[in-house]
């Protein structure tokens, strides 16, 4: 297991982005050099009394970076979007049980803020030579936050030619939905452009999802539908953050029976097909 730190993170970078989205890039070689996608840090943001966790959008260990990508729901991450360059913020990380490194065919499914740690996961999955068959689908109901282009790669199953600019110069497919659509963009259900290019495919990918708790259950089912692993990050609101208090626990069906697990430690990546959806918050 990753020793969790606390260390002191420099503002390198802020990026606001439309409808109170925003990307914030730190100096942290601490906890870069140990990322792997899926995990968070707990930031002690300044003028507020408990720290606020933030998924880790992806890393550069030999710069020493983190990229974290959020949306502005609360005092902690309003006071997060505010940071300047230079400025100095308290963290603990990395944080969390992260996603399985992807090691064969893997469809992405990220919905808001939730395609944060799958960003990441697609770059480790071009880096290891997985590009070819890995594919995202992302879900924003807001302006997207990333550079979009009409995409020149194949997505089976998927009509729109709506993708994101980064993935695709990673040479990894990626195709966008919300429910009004729009140029390019799928119009309706994420679910929807998933179950056909699921249905399409001849190989039988991993699902990797984060997102809304509604979304990432209508994922998991899904790929239960084809019979296929999913893996679900988790989310939920947390005090102590490194496993303390438990005041982060889901319901799972394990081998065991029934049990309460904390997002924090225990997840915040799970098996979908264990996560007992019902009891979720």
């Amino acid at each position: 297991m990753i020793a969790i730190r606390q260390t002191v993170a420099e503002v390198i970078e802020t990026q606001p982005a439309p409808e109170g989205y925003g990307f914030l890039t730190l100096r942290c070689p601490e906890i870069a050099r140990d990322f792997i996608p899926g995990h968070f840090v707990h930031i002690r943001v300044p003028g507020l009394d408990l720290r606020r966790p933030f998924s880790i959008q992806d890393a550069d260990p030999v710069a020493g970076t983190l990229e974290l990508f959020y949306k502005v729901v609360g005092k902690g991450s309003k006071r997060l979007g505010q940071c300047r360059v230079g400025e100095r913020l308290n963290l603990l990380g990395p944080i969390g049980a992260p996603f399985p490194p992807i090691v064969g065919p893997a469809v992405l499914v990220g919905g808001g803020i939730g395609v944060a740690p799958l960003i990441g996961l697609a770059h480790r999955a071009a880096a290891t030579g997985q590009a070819g068959a890995t594919t995202l689908l992302m879900g924003q109901e807001s302006a997207f936050s990333f550079e979009t282009d009409l995409s020149k790669l194949d997505f089976p199953g998927v009509s729109v030619s709506l993708g994101l600019s980064v993935l695709e110069e990673l040479g990894i497919p990626s195709r966008l939905s919300r429910m009004k659509g729009g140029d390019g963009v799928h119009a309706g259900l994420i679910t929807e452009p998933l179950r056909a290019h699921l249905a399409a495919r001849s190989d039988r990918p991993a699902v990797y999802t984060c997102g809304p708790t509604v979304m990432m259950r209508a994922v998991a089912s899904v790929a239960q539908e084809f019979g296929l692993t999913c893996y679900a990050s988790m989310e939920a609101h947390m005090a102590c953050g490194v496993g303390g208090c438990a005041g982060c626990v889901i319901p799972l069906n394990t081998e065991r029976g029934p049990a309460m697990k904390r997002v924090c430690v225990d997840g915040p990546v799970f098996d979908a097909a264990s996560i007992d959806w019902e009891g979720c918050p």
